[in-house]
């Protein structure tokens, strides 16, 4: 048996339930079920016995997660002793897209960095696309993604849920109406092209974004005013002129500048989320604490910043 069965068993017992388990280790159930049933096989004995409410261990289960326990609080110290003593600087690449919720990574920065001094912390701003081929070539530790990456081999998390408002010149809000609220159908009367962001840069969140724009009524085609990084004094400028809307989070609101408008949607149909990736074969502590913080974080409620959300970009920023 390794590691990773004793773990997974110990999370089952902790739990009470696989579900829970499969929760707790980011897998799936049916992959826990496995790893308990081979578990089973070597050690020749039933170890949990499966109830309407959950799972109870057997004399010999109990007796293995005592062991279990040692030997993983043995690993996680041998671990923690070497990284103490190697002498050498830990490094952590992180790669993050445009319009973060203000102070979702730059906090949970500043607490990693308290724990853990020793580690240097490198962030860059990249597109989901190229995050996910840079977690591939380990050139990355994490990333933070537009969707949740479909790859067996990295092991990602939810960390920010956003609805998506519209943005609009001041002259093209007056004709949406007094309301603060607008149904996004009602777009599709002004005229107006999207103002967006190339599809390569991800791939998976464009087509759900611009099939839901489809969906009600609104033509979307790409343009290829959008070969260069967008940014989001570019975005304010061309809706000014009246031609093109945006969508952004409601954080924008307060860095608007006076010929912009924001207006909710009906509903909500638009959401914009924001996983965080990495390599499911991974051990390092900073990491998951990191991970922890950014958990943590998605629930608590965010100051305003500037978020023209929409731009997945590629421009290299380093942070310490």
């Amino acid at each position: 048996m390794d590691l990773r069965e004793l773990r997974t068993f110990v999370a089952v017992v902790e739990e009470g339930r696989f579900a829970g388990a499969a929760h707790r280790l980011n897998l799936s159930q049916p992959a826990i079920s496995h790893t308990i049933r081979g578990l089973e096989k070597q050690c020749g004995v039933v170890l949990l016995e499966r109830t309407s409410s959950g799972v109870v261990t057997t004399t010999a289960g109990k007796l293995l997660v005592v062991e279990a326990r040692a030997v993983l609080a043995r690993y996680e110290q041998a671990v923690a002793a070497m990284s103490q003593n190697s002498g050498e600087e830990a490094s952590l690449a992180i790669g993050m897209p445009f319009g973060l919720p203000a102070g979702l990574l730059s906090s949970a920065l500043a607490t990693l960095a308290a724990t853990y001094p020793s580690t240097s912390i490198a962030v860059r701003q990249l597109s989901t696309a190229r995050q996910i081929d840079a977690l591939g070539r380990a050139e990355l530790d994490l990333a933070l993604l537009r969707h949740r990456p479909s790859k067996a081999d990295l092991d990602a998390v939810l960390i920010s849920d956003e609805p998506l408002g519209v943005i609009v010149s001041e002259r093209q809000a007056e004709r949406l109406g007094p309301s603060d609220e607008v149904g996004l159908e009602s777009l599709v009367g002004l005229g107006l092209d999207w103002h967006g962001f190339p599809r390569d840069s991800s791939p998976v969140w464009y087509d759900e974004l611009t099939s839901t724009l489809r969906s009600y009524g609104l033509h979307i085609e790409p343009s290829a005013s959008y070969t260069e990084e967008l940014v989001p004094d570019v975005t304010y400028a061309s809706v000014s002129l009246g031609r093109s809307f945006g969508l952004a989070a409601p954080s924008c609101q307060s860095t608007l500048p006076p010929p912009i408008k924001w207006r909710r949607l009906t509903g909500d149909p638009l959401r914009l989320r924001t996983w965080a990736a990495w390599s499911a074969s991974s051990r390092r502590r900073d990491l998951g604490h990191l991970v922890s913080l950014l958990e943590d974080g998605a629930s608590e409620t965010y100051s305003p910043s500037p978020c023209i959300e929409l731009q997945d970009a590629s421009q290299d920023a380093l942070a310490s």
